[in-house]
């Protein structure tokens, strides 16, 4: 028996018809038994209403999610209402769910014992994880991530950072099983008959002079250049004392990546300290680190995804797609990009990448994950997609890296 990928998108505003017209779904398409399932939700939604339909919909079948700024498949993108997403897989595929709560004390551990999970799967290593975070009580993203890569080198993460409705950053929610958690990282973990490929494509241009991180402590950037960092920030961009963060999203600061690189992690403040005169981030950015000032553009964002989309349809070949996950920044798409753009984005995405009836799982996050050279890595402001595909031979090969 081979394995199968199902998804679906569901706009029930009742909780429990919402989880009972998704499980419905991936059971009638599956092919074999239910081995797990991912959940997507907007917070119209109670997340402890929605993690009990789904316990209850789905029985003893592994499943992890989180609140999301909205979902995205085939036809199918939205930002507004009462959303539910769902991918599940079945058949012949091993699907298991790990959760490490308290994440943002202890970070590096939570995220060693996420990867000594990923390595522990029956066979060795998972291919893939899919990893769900709170980004909004403190937790350093990269301390997660090398926790992870230490205690499982070379397996590929991608996913991100939970989400609310765009406006004021207040909660996030991550589902595992039966519980709807806050400060917590879930993880699913995939192994079968597939082949990854993955990408990754950034939004954003450099711009302003080179700057140097003369003070830190951990994600909260204190000085550049030996000035108050939300100083340097506020008079760079033209911006009163009493700027909030959604007044900023154009704007980004690009971390090089090692000395003389032309590769930039672009990171987006997640809150501004005017008393303190200081930056929070969801990663650290060590002192001595050089960065720039980054701004976002439509026309970098949509050249950048179809540049992404077309190179990864040359990697897959002749091969089909079996199931196509996207993470995408919702700082990138309708608060920025408009409605017309974003629909553009969708659609030059599925024309590329998911032919009639690929199952696609989209999820607007706050952050992503993606792997690069070095290892599993955050960023703000990107778009990374994994495909997992059905094995050729011989094997054709990763798309993997980050553009611009």
């Amino acid at each position: 028996m081979t394995w199968k990928a199902s998804s679906f998108i569901c706009a029930e505003s009742d909780a429990e018809d919402a989880a009972r017209e998704c499980v419905a779904h991936l059971e009638a398409t599956a092919e074999g038994p239910l081995r797990g399932v991912l959940v997507y939700f907007t917070l119209l939604h109670d997340p402890e209403e929605i993690v009990e339909a789904f316990a209850s919909a789905l029985g003893d079948v592994p499943f992890v999610g989180a609140s999301v700024q909205g979902v995205a498949s085939a036809g199918v993108l939205g930002e507004d209402g009462y959303l539910c997403g769902v991918m599940g897989w079945s058949g012949d595929i091993a699907v298991d769910v790990h959760r490490v709560t308290d994440v943002s004390e202890a970070t590096t551990s939570k995220g060693a014992e996420l990867g000594a999970f990923a390595k522990s799967v029956e066979g060795g290593p998972g291919q893939l994880g899919v990893l769900l975070y709170d980004p909004l009580t403190g937790a350093n993203a990269r301390e997660l991530l090398e926790g992870f890569d230490a205690a499982c080198p070379g397996m590929a993460l991608l996913g991100g950072a939970a989400a609310a409705p765009w406006g004021p950053l207040v909660e996030t929610w991550q589902l595992y099983r039966g519980e709807a958690l806050r400060d917590a990282a879930v993880m699913m973990v995939l192994k079968g008959d597939f082949e990854l490929v993955h990408a990754t494509s950034t939004g954003t241009i450099p711009t302003g002079q080179p700057m140097t991180v003369t003070a830190s402590m951990g994600p909260v950037l204190q000085s550049l250049d030996d000035k108050p960092a939300f100083r340097v920030w506020r008079e760079a961009l033209g911006l009163p004392e009493t700027v909030m963060l959604e007044e900023t999203a154009s704007w980004a600061l690009g971390v090089e990546c090692g000395h003389g690189s032309s590769d930039w992690t672009v990171l987006a403040p997640f809150n501004y300290d005017a008393e303190q005169e200081a930056i929070g981030f969801a990663v650290d950015v060590p002192e001595g680190t050089a960065v720039r000032l980054h701004k976002r553009s439509p026309e970098v964002i949509l050249d950048r995804t179809r540049a992404m989309a077309n190179a990864l349809r040359e990697v897959v070949g002749e091969r089909s797609v079996a199931a196509m996950l996207t993470f995408e920044c919702g700082g990138r798409t309708t608060p920025f990009l408009g409605i017309d753009a974003t629909r553009e984005e969708h659609e030059l995405v599925q024309s590329a990448l998911a032919s009639e009836g690929t199952p696609w799982l989209g999820g607007i996050l706050w952050g992503e994950i993606a792997p690069v050279g070095r290892g599993n890595e955050f960023f703000n402001y990107t778009y990374p997609i994994a495909l997992m595909c059905r094995p050729s031979s011989p094997a054709k090969g990763s798309c993997d890296g980050v553009d611009g």
